[in-house]
């Protein structure tokens, strides 16, 4: 029995697997950055309210912008994404994490918490990124972040106190993705700083409401 067309298959084989695994070794690599939003808590002011316990939603972002993938624009109604250059996770998500840290931090209410917690809010606030990108102006860059915050009350119902708009643009200090990075965990932060006394001061003013009703009653 003659075995010469098996035996020639496997060394066809066998050498396709090795030209294969040869073009693999020697195909140029593109590595993938992964960058994350960070700052250090802002100090903020406000008053306690120990009764209180405020949700924070995971933010949703905007469709144009919802990409994991750092995004750049170069002029009016354009916009790229760095291929090798995303977010480690989506920025939505990153964006309340630190607002619920930020919140922790400040000491004003019992518990603030997310989602998956099993406690009863009597305040939620819900937020959507409307922009989230890189801009160029010349020779500038600019981190650019626009978030709109809904703020609102569960008492019988869901009682909307506030709904705005918080845009920051902020300069970067050179050309590279870190730069670009930094400066957007610096707009982050500023509106931390912007959105946390909106929330107290609506707790405040709400809360107050309340006592009122209850002495009229």
């Amino acid at each position: 029995m003659k075995h010469f067309p098996v035996v020639a298959a496997v060394i066809v084989l066998a050498t396709l697997l090795y030209a294969i695994s040869c073009i693999s070794l020697t195909r140029p690599y593109k590595e993938i950055f992964n960058y994350q939003i960070a700052y250090d808590p802002p100090e903020t002011k406000g008053l306690p309210y120990k009764n209180v316990v405020v949700r924070v939603a995971a933010f949703s972002v905007a469709p144009p912008f919802d990409k994991q993938k750092i995004m750049y624009s170069t002029g009016p109604n354009l916009l790229a994404v760095y291929e090798y250059h995303t977010w480690v996770t989506n920025p939505g998500d990153m964006l309340s994490d630190l607002l619920i840290r930020d919140m922790i931090v400040s000491d004003f209410y019992e518990a603030v918490v997310d989602p998956r917690s099993s406690m009863v809010p009597q305040y939620e606030l819900e937020g959507v990124i409307e922009q989230i990108y890189e801009k160029t102006d010349g020779e500038i860059w600019w981190s650019v972040l626009k978030l709109r915050g809904l703020f609102f009350a569960y008492d019988g119902g869901k009682h909307v106190l506030f709904q705005r708009v918080y845009l920051k643009e902020v300069q970067t200090a050179g050309r590279e993705l870190t730069d670009i990075v930094a400066a957007m965990g610096e707009a982050a932060q500023a509106i931390s700083v912007e959105l946390q006394p909106d929330v107290n001061a609506a707790v405040a003013k709400y809360e107050s409401e309340k006592i009122l009703a209850g002495r009229k009653e």
